[in-house]
């Protein structure tokens, strides 16, 4: 089993960008998608992959480079307030994160 203990800190300016997108009134797929974030989650993929030692977090093959998608454990459509909760967010491979 992975180990997924260590997520992903943001730094103060992160952070700040975040609390911006989460605080309008948008669907949490609006708001996963608001360019301001675009960096941010480019740095979360990248940390789920190094974490996650390019493992999928759910079926635990190995991911494809350039095939990360970032999977929310709860779904951004239930809970809009967690779409960049760092213990929500891991990289899945593509078939996991396919819609079933």
């Amino acid at each position: 089993m992975l180990d997924l203990n260590n997520p992903i800190t943001y730094t103060a300016a992160e952070q700040t960008a975040i609390d911006t997108v989460l605080a309008s009134k948008r669907t949490g797929k609006e708001r996963w998608t608001d360019n301001r974030t675009k960096g941010i989650k480019n740095r979360i993929s990248i940390h789920c992959l190094a974490e996650q030692q390019c493992y999928c977090a759910f079926c635990e093959g190995l991911i494809n480079e350039g095939d990360a998608p970032i999977e929310h454990i709860s779904p951004k459509g239930r809970t809009p307030d967690f779409v960049y909760e760092p213990k929500n967010l891991v990289v899945s491979c593509t078939r996991c994160n396919s819609p079933k």
